[in-house]
């Protein structure tokens, strides 16, 4: 085969992946009980060419941003594999570095920056990789024994880890774990990684350990809103706490009130404010949210303590402050 050819069936074959790997994306981001708006993530290991010529294998790894429901082409970093793997040697690397490294593997320029799992996403073998914060895997491992109950409950073919933040101190646990006869990651109160040489046999392997993981805490189907109730309140008082968030907030919000018996249910809860204090089921739920909810309507109050909150906890990181308001935004805060 001549170089011109090579060159052509290179160029053919990353882009077959690049189908491959939205294809499966979306398949995945569709569900809710997956994938929040903004969160999760995937890759794909293929090989591309450098402007020299030179083929470099590539891990094509979603975007921060991008949401996996609606991803293309674009939304994927193509990062040189080997550059992630070197990474992968050092002792210490922090957050703002890592992103600075991710970049400067990139192929592309224009490319989005990359998940902050990349170096997983790198370091693990098969070719597709598909990571959710799925809500049975969540809530299974969120019980006082969810370590030892979901190790049970999945099989010997997944590795149970417990809690790291997503990053580099993530990677390094995952690349220091024997995974020889593993096809899945489960992340205690993190989430769910699977990973297979073929896109659908990954994808069949999330949505079975989901299943099981379901069946065993007796749920059958997440997020069921329940029959509809009667909203309360007047309008009044809805376009009162709206403009009161809004205000917080420092831009134009939508208030959508809830029409769900479950919900109703659960707002009645005697132990309401202890239940809701504990914080998200998985920090990574934060992407849509804050760590706890409004309880009535003095937003002023809940602004007051979130701001010092973030002064109590923050450490000595970069971090970004975010608006105060108690709604979910329109725009995930983060991304993974």
């Amino acid at each position: 085969m001549d170089g011109g050819r090579a060159m052509t069936a290179v160029k053919n074959a990353l882009q077959g992946a690049l189908e491959e790997i939205v294809r499966v994306s979306r398949e995945l981001g569709s569900d809710p009980a997956l994938v929040l708006h903004g969160g999760g993530n995937t890759s794909i290991k293929a090989m591309g060419e450098d402007v020299t010529g030179e083929q470099i294998e590539l891990v094509l790894v979603k975007g921060s941003g991008w949401d996996l429901g609606t991803i293309e082409s674009q939304g994927f970093a193509p990062l040189r594999r080997a550059r992630l793997l070197q990474l992968l040697r050092l002792e210490k690397l922090s957050d703002s570095s890592m992103v600075n490294e991710l970049r400067q593997a990139s192929l592309s320029a224009s490319a989005p920056t990359a998940s902050i799992e990349a170096l997983l996403h790198a370091h693990l073998p098969a070719r597709v990789v598909l990571h959710s914060h799925a809500d049975a895997i969540v809530a299974l491992t969120d019980q006082p024994d969810g370590l030892r109950r979901a190790a049970e409950v999945l099989g010997e073919r997944v590795a149970v880890l417990p809690y790291i933040m997503p990053g580099f101190d993530l990677a390094r646990m995952v690349a220091s774990t024997e995974l020889a006869d593993a096809d899945a990651i489960v992340l205690a109160n993190h989430g769910l990684f699977t990973f297979a040489d073929d896109a659908d046999a990954a994808l069949d392997r999330h949505r079975a350990l989901v299943a099981a993981a379901s069946a065993a805490l007796g749920m059958e189907h997440w997020g069921v809103e329940g029959e509809i109730v009667q909203r309360a309140g007047t309008p009044i008082e809805l376009a009162t706490l709206r403009r009161d968030i809004a205000r917080t907030a420092g831009r134009p919000l939508l208030l959508r009130q809830s029409a769900s018996e479950r919900a109703l249910r659960f707002a009645g809860r005697d132990d309401l404010a202890a239940v809701t204090s504990r914080g998200t089921a998985t920090p990574e739920h934060v992407i849509r949210t804050k760590r706890v909810p409004l309880l009535g309507v003095d937003v002023d109050d809940y602004s007051e303590r979130y701001l010092r909150y973030v002064a109590e906890n923050r450490g000595d990181g970069e971090y970004t402050v975010l608006d105060p308001a108690p709604a979910s935004s329109s725009t995930p805060s983060s991304a993974c």
